[in-house]
């Protein structure tokens, strides 16, 4: 899956930025992001944005499907 595949989000660039430090990675949002967009090796801003964006989408989707699964009691 692309990035150009994936629907909008409901959230904008900053806010998916906050739910990835915060939700995902369960710490405070970083003052640098540029320097932290570097250090893991991204090329750009843009690239980690496209990255936290399919694995938002991932996500939100299996999120989906497991309230669609029966439980086997």
């Amino acid at each position: 899956m692309t990035s150009n595949d994936l629907p909008d989000l409901a959230l904008t660039d900053d806010e998916l930025i906050k739910w990835f430090f915060e939700k995902r990675l369960d710490i405070p949002l970083i003052g640098d992001i540029e320097k932290y967009v570097k250090d893991m090796g991204f090329s750009n801003k843009n690239e980690l944005l496209r990255m936290l964006k399919r694995e938002y989408h991932y996500l939100k989707k299996l999120e989906e499907n497991q309230k669609h699964i029966p439980l086997n009691d």
